[in-house]
């Protein structure tokens, strides 16, 4: 038998696949769903693309709706240099935190407890992304990054914990937004300076990079910026600009001397715009330009950085020391040869909402929003080599005195025009070092301190203790107390005044007196001095009835088992419920007369609960 076939050898085959997955999951995580919004009626949103790998839209949690694109150019679109110029911002970077109520099976539509604050353009990419709690504390396990932004979902990292974070991993967006300009297809004609906006796909020009203005299919190429995207090269050999942020992107150089480039005749793509973000209107790196070629060796323009969205108490990092980041970098472009360089993407934005960092001694903590390098030209002839991205922003609601933490927001350089070192290089990213840093406290950031816990606990035989803490309140007016036995017969049960404005954990208590048999669902209601509203997530206590005797086995189980009873179940009505109350869908089959078989379409990991009149189950699904 040959060892390939052996029983040895497809052993250790499937030990060492186990093993690579288990390295892959330990290397990096993701927490986030993601959907794009295709319609907003009310407080109810279309939703189509949607990723649920790594995390699920459920009712009672939060999500966070931001606008990805959406910037318009005015009339500045003609083949001009002021082609890309920003005309207006609109809802481009504005980004709110909402709270699901209802989600479809399909999760194509999404109803949320109130109507949205801002106004948005599902035109521009407009993107749900979840807003997950963590936990009232959170140690990592991996290096926690986003999915790649895609053109229509993607490029965010958001999370909340309700105290604090214990970072032993690094959190990363670093070249996960906006995308890099493609390089152009092969042509060697002479220079070419004045070709601004033009359709992708002809090789004499490469393609601009992405950003917050959504180009149209005559405006996707040549060297005029898209905004905050880098220009394209153009023949001969242009480097592709670099992409911006809070600061400028670089050019990208003029070409080849022998095609007629020069200093007065540019090939370069132009760098992209500085453009004012804030801790309520954030921004994704723009990409960097690709580069022209016609030879074969240019190279495409780099990706920037995403957003990270943080809330918590503090950050802590105690442990072993390692390089340890919390980062949305813009990419750095690829070297070419004999050809047009692509640009750097800019870095993205990093929205910090802690009380405090605490780093151990000897074991420095890096915040940064850096700007991706333009590409060198590795090739002894003078080529366009590539601009350097913009910085980003950072912003920390934090006060407290940075000791062993380096935040900072530095350009991308730009590349050198040959293998020569004292060639001429690109333009780099603007901006003195760290001009998008921006620390202490700071007020209408959608990452509000939200409530720390809501619990229900039955104190004593048909009494449920209401507990709820929060770390701190803005305008809060009062909280209402919801009952419901069933996901949709909700009863207000309290009222507790509010405290208005504090930066203090404050502790609230209620009692329900008249609980039913079996399922008690609550949840909070808290409403602020102008009327805004906003909704707990649901928690539950299970009030023991006079049950029938049954057994359901295996518990846990993958959503196949059985219930076994030894009295007569003709007359019960069973069905299933999650957690939160919603009916879902399952097989029923009589074995015999006491047996059952119960089979759960398409389950998810959590907790169900097998109900009927006269018996309550809770299931466990792995």
């Amino acid at each position: 038998m040959p060892i390939f076939d052996s029983p040895f050898y497809r052993t250790l085959t499937r030990l060492y696949a186990i093993f690579f997955i288990f390295i892959c999951l330990n290397y990096q995580a993701q927490v986030n769903a993601y959907a794009k919004i295709t319609a907003i009626s009310g407080n109810v949103l279309t939703l189509n693309n949607v990723n649920q790998s790594f995390d699920n839209f459920l009712p009672g949690e939060q999500v966070i709706i931001i606008q990805m694109q959406g910037a318009s150019i005015g009339s500045n679109t003609t083949n001009a240099s002021s082609f890309g110029n920003l005309s207006s911002l609109n809802s481009a970077g504005l980004y709110e935190v909402a709270t699901i109520a209802n989600v479809n099976g399909a999760v194509s539509s999404m109803t949320l407890n109130t109507a949205l604050s801002n106004t948005y353009n599902t035109a521009g990419s407009l993107q749900l992304v979840s807003f997950p709690k963590l936990g009232t504390s959170y140690s990592t396990t991996a290096v926690i990054n986003c999915v790649a932004w895609d053109g229509n979902v993607g490029g965010v990292v958001a999370f909340y914990v309700s105290g604090n974070i214990n970072l032993f991993h690094s959190i990363t967006a670093n070249g996960l937004g906006f995308r890099g300009g493609k390089k152009s297809g092969l042509d060697g004609s002479s220079c070419d300076d004045n070709t601004f906006r033009t359709s992708s796909g002809n090789a004499k020009y490469a393609n601009k990079g992405e950003g917050i203005y959504l180009t149209t299919s005559n405006q996707k190429a040549g060297r005029g910026k898209a905004v905050n995207g880098g220009g394209g090269g153009n023949v001969h050999n242009g480097g592709g600009g670099g992409g911006s942020n809070f600061t400028y992107g670089g050019a990208g150089y003029d070409g080849w001397p022998g095609a007629g480039c020069g200093s007065l005749v540019s090939a370069g793509g132009l760098g992209g715009i500085a453009i004012s973000s804030s801790v309520s209107r954030v921004f994704m790196g723009g990409g960097g330009g690709g580069g022209q070629e016609n030879d074969g060796q240019a190279s495409n323009g780099a990706n920037g950085g995403g957003v990270i969205l943080i809330k918590a108490d503090s950050i802590i990092v105690s442990g072993a020391c390692s390089a340890i980041s919390i980062s949305a970098n813009g990419d750095a472009a690829v070297a070419s040869g004999q050809d047009g360089a692509g640009g750097g993407g800019a870095g993205g934005t990093i929205v910090l909402n802690i009380k405090g960092l605490r780093v151990k001694n000897g074991c420095p903590l890096t915040i940064a929003a850096d700007g991706g390098a333009g590409a060198d030209v590795n090739h002894w002839d003078t080529h366009g080599s590539g601009g350097g991205g913009g910085q980003g922003a950072i912003y920390l609601n934090t006060s407290t005195s940075f000791t062993n933490v380096a935040v900072g927001t530095n350009f991308g350089t730009g590349g050198h025009s040959s293998d020569d070192p004292l060639s001429p290089t690109a333009g780099s990213g603007g901006g003195p070092a760290n001009a998008g840093v921006f620390a202490g406290a700071f007020s209408g950031s959608p990452l509000p301190i939200e409530l720390i816990s809501f619990s229900a606990i039955e104190s004593e035989p048909n009494v449920i203790n209401l507990e709820w803490f929060t770390g701190s309140e803005k305008n809060s007016k009062v909280f209402e107390v919801y009952h419901a036995s069933s996901s949709t017969d909700w009863v207000k049960i309290a009222e507790v005044g509010a405290s208005g404005n504090s930066s203090l954990i404050k502790k609230y208590l209620a009692k329900h007196l008249e609980p039913k048999d079996g399922i008690n669902y609550y949840q909070l209601k808290e409403i602020d001095m102008d009327g805004k509203f906003t909704y707990s997530p649901i928690t539950y206590v299970d009030i023991e009835s006079n049950k029938k005797e049954v057994k359901v086995f295996p518990n846990p189980s993958n959503g196949d088992l059985y219930l076994q009873s030894d009295q007569d179940l003709s007359d019960e009505h069973i069905s299933v419920t999650n957690a939160y109350g919603q009916v879902v869908n399952f097989n029923l089959t009589q074995e015999n007369s006491g047996l059952f078989r119960i089979q759960l379409e398409k389950p998810q990991t959590g907790i169900y609960y097998l109900i009927s009149q006269n018996i309550r189950e809770k299931l466990i699904i792995k």
